[in-house]
Formats: C-alpha cells, sequence, structure tokens
C-alpha cells in the first residue's frame, strides 16, 4: 500500500501528526475508525476506486466492520485501469464462464422445446449474461451471500481529517489484523516500496504466507486479448455454418476462415506475446527478486525527499525508520534491530518465495486465466450447437455427428492454444530482451502454423472422408487425449495433498490422533522422508519444510507435538 509513502501524506497536510515512534504504528484503532468498503460498491465504481487518495473516497461508500475478507495491497505507480482489471478477472472471471456456459445450454434448450423463437442473433443474446456476470458479479452475490469488506487504503481511511487519517495510517495493524486474506496487485516495482514490503511482513510474521494472494496486474490484458481473439475466431465459425458456406464450397471456407486467423496473427496476436512474454519475464524474476529482498533497498518517499515536506520545506518524521522499529518487535525482540531486519530478510526470502514459487507460477496463471475467457467467449455458442445438431436430428441429415464434432473440435483447439500459447511464450522469453520484435514475430508465426494446420486437418479429414464414416471421430479422441496432457497443469495441487494446519485442527477437534503418519501421508509422490527431526525442529524457527519443499507452519507442529 505505498499510497501512505510520505509522498502522498505530506501533500495532504500529515506532517504535524505523523507517527514519530514505533508503538503508534501498533495502535489499535477506536472501532468507528475502522471502515469497510463492500466489494460489490468498490467494483461498481469501475476504475474510480483507485484514483488519488484525495478523490477515491467521494465515490466509495464505506462501512463500519470488524472483519475485512480481503486487505488490498498496491503500489500507486501502477495504472489503476490494469489494476481494476485484474480485480475483475480474479473475483468475476470463473462466474462469467460459468454464466456463459449456463445461458448457452439453456438458451439452445429453449429454443429446441419450442418455448423460445429461433433467431440467427441468439450466441450475442447468450453473450449478454456472461458480460452482466463479469461487471456485476458482485452485486449478484450479494443478493444470496452476505457482502464481502474490503480494506481499499484510500476508500477506507478519511481523507477530510488530517488528524483521522493520520491516525489510521498510524494504526493500520488494526485493518492488517482484521484481514482474512491479503491480495497483492502485484507489478515488479512492488517490493520496491517499503510500506508494501510492511504489509506483506504483517503477515509472514503471523505465518500467514498462504494468505497471500499474488495477482499479477498484466494478467488483465492477457485475459481480455484472449476473449477478444476466441470470440472472433467463434463468431466467423458461427456464420460460416449459418450460410453455409462450407456446403458451398470447401475453398471458400478456408478462405474465410483462414483470412479472419491471418487478420488476428497480424493484427492481435502480436500484443498477446508481447504481453506473454512480460509477464513471463517479470514473474520468473519475482522469486530471484525475493531472494534477493533486502528491506534497506526499499524505496519510501520521506527519505528521497530528505526528510522534507517537498511543499512547505518543514522536516517530516521517517517512516522507514517507524517501520524498522515494529519489524524489530516481530522477527526479534531484544535482539538489535540489525538481527531482526536480518532475521525478516530471511523470512521474506524463504517462506515467502516457497509460497510465490507454489502458487503464482506464471505458465499456470496465464493457462487458467486464458482457459476461462476462452470458455466465457465460447460457450455462448452452445446455444447454436444445440439448435444445430437437432435439427439435423430431425431432418435425418447425413453425417449428422460430424457437426457436433467438429464445434468441439473447434473448441478444444482453442483451449490447447492456450497452452501452446504459454509454451511460445516460454520459448521466446530469454530471447525477447535481446530481439524483441523478431522474438515476437517468430511466436507468432508458430502460433500461425499452429492455428492453420489444425484447422486444415479437421477441414480436409471431413472433405475427403465419407459422410457416414465416423474416421473424422477419431481425430477428435486424439485432441481429447491430447487437451487433457495439455491442460492437466490446472488440475494439479502445486506439491501433492499437503495436510494443513486447519485440517489438523479440525481432526484433533473431533479427537482424531494427529501424528507424523498424517504428515507424511500427506506428502504424496515425494520419495523424502519428513522426519521427526523436522518436526520437533527448534522453536526458533517459524517455518518447517521438508525436503520436497512442502511447507508446515507452527500451528500445525504445535499440534502434531
Amino acid at each position: 500500500m505505498d499510497t501512505w509513502s510520505r509522498q502522498e501524506a505530506v501533500g495532504e497536510g500529515l506532517t504535524a501528526t505523523s507517527p514519530t515512534k514505533s508503538e503508534d504504528l501498533l495502535a489499535e484503532l477506536p472501532p468507528e475508525l475502522l471502515q469497510g468498503a463492500p466489494l460489490h460498491l468498490l467494483m461498481r465504481r469501475r476504475g474510480a476506486f483507485m484514483k488519488p487518495p484525495n478523490k477515491c473516497r467521494q465515490c466509495v461508500s464505506t462501512q463500519q466492520t470488524d472483519c475485512y475478507a480481503y486487505f488490498v495491497s498496491h503500489d500507486w505507480a501502477t495504472n489503476r485501469w490494469l489494476k481494476y482489471f485484474s480485480l475483475l478477472v480474479h473475483f468475476n472471471g470463473v462466474p462469467a464462464a460459468v454464466a456463459a456456459l449456463i445461458a448457452g445450454i439453456g438458451l439452445g434448450l429453449l429454443i429446441t422445446l419450442g418455448l423460445v423463437p429461433h433467431s440467427s442473433w441468439m450466441p450475442f443474446l447468450a453473450h449478454l449474461l456472461p458480460v452482466l456476470v463479469l461487471l456485476f458479479w458482485q452485486d449478484i452475490r450479494r443478493v444470496v451471500f452476505q457482502a464481502r469488506m474490503v480494506f481499499l487504503d484510500c476508500a477506507c481511511i478519511p481523507q477530510g481529517d488530517d488528524a483521522l487519517k493520520a491516525q489510521c495510517i498510524r494504526g493500520l495493524v488494526s485493518f492488517l489484523n482484521r484481514s482474512e486474506k491479503l491480495i497483492v496487485l502485484w507489478s515488479p516495482r512492488y517490493f520496491r516500496r517499503i510500506w508494501c514490503a510492511y504489509e506483506v511482513a504483517f503477515f509472514l510474521q503471523k505465518n500467514q504466507a498462504e494468505q497471500i494472494i499474488f495477482v499479477p496486474v498484466q494478467l488483465a490484458s492477457i485475459w481480455f486479448l484472449n476473449y477478444l481473439l476466441a470470440l472472433l475466431t467463434r463468431t466467423t465459425l458461427y456464420f460460416s455454418e449459418a450460410i453455409d458456406i462450407y456446403g458451398q464450397s470447401v475453398a471458400a471456407y478456408i478462405g474465410l476462415v483462414g483470412g479472419v486467423l491471418l487478420l488476428q496473427q497480424l493484427t492481435i496476436w502480436p500484443a498477446v506475446y508481447y504481453a506473454v512474454t512480460n509477464l513471463l519475464q517479470d514473474v520468473e524474476e519475482l522469486p530471484q527478486q525475493l531472494k534477493q529482498f533486502n528491506v534497506d533497498d526499499a524505496g519510501c518517499s520521506c527519505c528521497t525527499n530528505h526528510h522534507r515536506d517537498p511543499v512547505t520545506g518543514e522536516p517530516v518524521p521517517c517512516d522507514r525508520k517507524l517501520i524498522y522499529e515494529v519489524l524489530e518487535r516481530w522477527f526479534g525482540p531484544g535482539q538489535g534491530t540489525e538481527d531482526a531486519l536480518a532475521r525478516f530478510n530471511t523470512h521474506m526470502r524463504e517462506s515467502l518465495v516457497m509460497q510465490v514459487e507454489q502458487t503464482s507460477r506464471p505458465e499456470i496463471l496465464i493457462l487458467k486465466h486464458g482457459v476461462v475467457a476462452n470458455c466465457a467467449a465460447c460457450f455462448p455458442y452452445l446455444s447454436a450447437d444445440i439448435v444445430m445438431t437437432c435439427d439435423r436430428i430431425n431432418r435425418q441429415t447425413r453425417g449428422v455427428l460430424l457437426y457436433p464434432a467438429g464445434q468441439l473440435y473447434i473448441f478444444l483447439v482453442v483451449l490447447c492454444g492456450m497452452r501452446v500459447m504459454v509454451l511460445i511464450g516460454q520459448f521466446g522469453q530469454h530471447s525477447a530482451c535481446r530481439h524483441r520484435a523478431g522474438t515476437i514475430a517468430g511466436q507468432v508465426a508458430l502460433h500461425a502454423a499452429y492455428s492453420f494446420g489444425m484447422m486444415l486437418l479437421w477441414t480436409s479429414w471431413a472433405a475427403v472422408i465419407d459422410e457416414y464414416s465416423y474416421m473424422p471421430l477419431s481425430a477428435l479422441c486424439i485432441l481429447l487425449c491430447f487437451s487433457a496432457y495439455v491442460l492437466a497443469p490446472l488440475c494439479r495441487g502445486s506439491c501433492g495433498s499437503c495436510l494443513t494446519a486447519d485440517r489438523a485442527r479440525k481432526m484433533a477437534s473431533r479427537g482424531e490422533s494427529v501424528g507424523l503418519e498424517h504428515v507424511v501421508a500427506g506428502v504424496k509422490g515425494c520419495d523424502n522422508v519428513y522426519s521427526e527431526e523436522h518436526v520437533m525442529a527448534g522453536p526458533d524457527r517459524q517455518v518447517k519444510e521438508c525436503e520436497c519443499d512442502k511447507v508446515y507452519n507452527e500451528d500445525l507442529v504445535e499440534v502434531i507435538v
């Protein structure tokens, strides 16, 4: 939350009331200052809630709360629209894909049963539901479930009263302590700000690294570009089927579809691979950045301004000194500032790096969001697929199974294309630093070869085989197996099924014995043994880990012992 670096604070007249001792940063706030913003209201305001602090509170209503579902941490140098769309995709992306599936199947069945008149525009009507869910899912969810409260600095901290504003900044721990999860809107500059490191440090000192959710802001652009590509491809195929171009001329069909694919390769795919390559490079550097983390290198605007108010020139207290004192209390009470900071640096380099590597693998993130975007774009066309398939069955058209098989083939090609996109992105991420334009051109050429190859494979096979033959279905079966293989990373856990502290507490509350055998049993697919020495390690260790990178926090060890 770089918001409260001195750059913004001094501009609001906080120099007179800035914190002067570490106790201030640990102060408990009165209940009336514990304001939260309902998530649905934040999302309803689009990017306005990421405006500068003095403008944000004017457009977001807050209410008193005693707990927060999410604490949103971000740096203010990152574009506010990127941060908004990242939250939109993170919270509403999967519900939008599910809504697209329901809309496509539901509308198709209604038309088939004669309850709704048939129209060529029905897939576009089906698109309305996922779009509305993507934009307003939090409002829809609120009808059934309780609204989720979020802490966002500029919305939940008073902007009109300088004294209250300074008090809330000093009592930031009160907000952190009541937050279940920390959402980090991550960009490469995030860990260069000391206030951002301070917020992460709070969750680390509570052994809650697993509650830190990294959301790279670059994912939003990749999501929407993939959605646009899938929408254009599926729309082209739908109209070609609606006017029966394939039945009139296979060459015309290939020309139309191939022309649209070529246009995509020349216009949209270069932007996709530019974004994918940048994200892969940035996230690949994140673990290394954390392994070399040093809190002394984190930026602090008060130090940049030489502890002077840039407007009045008056001296201001040093945020860095206050944060250092708090870190000393958390990570090394009674051992001196240097030792405490060293322990904090070590904690960041070890436990947080492991969490990032397990939950923020860039290829998995890109694959997951790419699949969700493609599902949201393709599922509404199920309405047309169901109607056309049923119509062919009623008319006893030849090759009745060939049409739905072809639509499934296209959908699987699109999904597998996400994995191909990631692999091609990884192929070019290291050479992109030296030859960016050439690398992107090569990536686009490889993807074009995949797209045209898969299109021609099915078209040529369907053209030369008898319409009653089931031979084209063998290509579909091969693609199904290939899809299961390339999409398997989405279904795998980060490293087996680890026994968590929550599960251990539940077992203990039911009177079941929780011993080392449960820990060992939780490490599947690992030949290493989580020995008793690991569990009984000294109390100074805040994180226990086995050789297969499993993390067991202090709470679990206490239950086991």
